[in-house]
């Protein structure tokens, strides 16, 4: 039976938690016949969470740090995910276990962290066990023992994590050997906070001057890669591009796998790398298009092409009247390419390697604003293993941020 709107709103208001999750979905899903209003969506999610759902803790926790429906707010995020962590659900420990390795919503407590990691690995999780794989390997916060860093990668990608098994062949061990009975052995891997890294600034490296190039080594963490790559593989689809007219399209030239953190699927690790990304490029986050994450196979490639929209394209206009011409692209490589996939300047020769964690940064314009021809470039074909990358393309402006259709559902922070 479908539910009009306004019973909806009444058996949500009523108290009927259920009801209001499903009016929140309604809300947050453009296909569905309610306007798309995310600031009642999280009214209601609010409701919920102040009755101790955690599914609605979750989800309003995500809101906050991501502002879908409200100001971004960090502090409030983590004490959603706190309260949803408290008990056990797996989702809120791997949210909040990067709340405190990265300092989101209060203190940098990487020890803390690698716990809230071991909780959500007992029951499976994929990303946490993948964190803890990368720990035991790296030595971050807990002893560096390559047994344990095998035995947790095996877990992860049994579970289903898409680097995981290629890790694991990169470290000799066979990503299939995993024993039924095999655990992360983890009351024995207590987390020593003296082993904790202090946080650093990424460095700028000068990749090229024409164009304006410059590569980030360790901009994301270890914890960030693996993020981001759980989060789209569920949600990949093959790879269009924008043509002038701003419709996407299937080309040929271009062959990798895709997905959108769009308003209502970003996460605070894409909002937190957003913020990071807009302060390299000095323009706010919000001139940014959604973060696409991309995977490529063995011979996949996207062959020479622009990012920017040249202005002179049949539909240029329209396209840049919604938020102004390309003038940077900011790439991530999220995992290490052992051969293939760089990226490549025909018209200068530069080329930069994929190295996981690395930032890249090049401008599709001039510093007078015109295009640079110089920024045309291509995805060389990967010719080992896959190649997963975070894109992020920034405009010239921001577009009209929303407001409240109904004051009545505006919400504030604690």
């Amino acid at each position: 039976m479908t539910h009009t709107p306004d019973r909806l709103r009444a058996a949500a208001q009523a108290g009927d938690n259920a009801v209001r999750l499903q009016l929140a979905d309604r809300l947050l899903d453009e296909h569905q016949p309610l306007d798309f209003d995310p600031f009642e969506a999280l009214y209601w999610l609010e409701q919920a969470a102040t009755d101790g759902d955690v599914q609605a803790l979750l989800r309003s926790g995500t809101m906050w740090g991501t502002g879908l429906g409200c100001d971004a707010n960090p502090e409030t995020a983590r004490v959603r995910f706190e309260t949803a962590a408290a008990g056990g659900d797996r989702d809120a420990l791997v949210a909040l276990a990067y709340c405190r390795e990265h300092g989101f919503g209060g203190a940098r407590d990487p020890a803390a962290a690698t716990i809230a990691y071991q909780r959500a690995a007992i029951g499976g999780d994929a990303t946490a066990l993948a964190c803890l794989a990368w720990r035991h390997e790296s030595g971050h916060t807990l002893d560096r023992d390559p047994t344990r860093a095998a035995r947790c990668w095996s877990l992860a990608a049994a579970a289903g994590h898409p680097t995981a098994g290629e890790r694991l062949r990169l470290l000799g061990a066979p990503a299939g050997n995993v024993a039924p009975d095999m655990t992360p052995d983890l009351a024995e891997a207590a987390p020593d906070p003296a082993r904790a890294l202090a946080a650093s600034a990424p460095r700028r490296q000068v990749v090229a001057w024409e164009p304006r190039a410059f590569c980030f080594p360790g901009f994301l963490s270890e914890d960030e890669c693996l993020h981001l790559v759980a989060a789209a593989q569920q949600q990949l689809k093959p790879s269009q591009v924008v043509r002038s007219s701003g419709r996407q399209q299937r080309f040929e030239g271009r062959t990798s796998g895709e997905m959108a953190f769009v308003a209502p699927h970003k996460t605070i690790v894409v909002w937190n790398i957003e913020q990071r990304i807009a302060r390299q490029v000095l323009l706010p986050a919000e001139h940014g298009e959604p973060m696409v994450i991309l995977r490529y196979g063995p011979g996949d490639e996207y062959v020479t092409h622009t990012d920017y929209c040249d202005p002179s394209a049949p539909g240029a206009a329209e396209f840049l009247q919604r938020g102004g011409q390309r003038v940077a692209t900011f790439l991530v490589y999220l995992n290490d390419v052992p051969a293939g996939g760089e990226t490549e300047f025909q018209l200068t020769g530069a080329s930069v390697k994929p190295h996981r964690a690395m930032g890249f940064l090049f401008w599709n314009v001039r510093p007078d604003g015109s295009i640079d021809p110089n920024s045309r470039h291509a995805g060389v074909p990967v010719r080992e293993g896959q190649k997963w990358l975070a894109s992020k393309w920034i405009r010239e402006f921001a577009p009209v941020p929303m407001q409240p259709k109904d004051p009545r559902y505006a919400v504030q922070p604690d």
